[in-house]
């Protein structure tokens, strides 16, 4: 009998493929979410969280959520730090990367698109 529900540590959680880096937790796949896109990143200080890249074309809105460590973001040129419990919010056709400042750092990452049904990434599928 399915619960409805599930519980887990993020550091339980590991990426798809096994060609993606063991520091990516790939928690939208291990759930089962299918309304809306929801990864992690832990990474090292000096690390990408995410390269540079925008999503205008898609129109996804984007929140970073510092949960350990201390993250840059460079958000259309403009450097912003954020530590420990904070959001970051990201419109779609902001320029955006993020890097880790302190070892470790994790960032939970959630999007969608407003008013449309999530549609799985291209560079998620297994």
């Amino acid at each position: 009998m399915i619960k409805g529900w599930k519980v887990a540590n993020i550091s339980d959680i590991g990426p798809v493929k096994d060609s993606w880096p063991a520091d990516w937790h790939s928690i939208r796949h291990f759930f089962g979410i299918e309304g809306f896109g929801i990864n992690a990143a832990t990474k090292k200080a000096g690390d990408s969280i995410t390269p540079e890249h925008d999503e205008a074309g898609g129109g996804q809105q984007e929140v970073f959520v510092v949960m350990q460590g201390k993250a840059e973001f460079t958000l259309d040129g403009a450097v912003v730090t954020a530590g420990k419990f904070d959001i970051v919010y990201i419109d779609p056709h902001v320029r955006r990367s993020a890097k880790a400042l302190e070892t470790p750092t994790t960032v939970l990452i959630v999007g969608g698109t407003p008013g449309k049904a999530y549609k799985i990434g291209k560079w998620e599928k297994v």
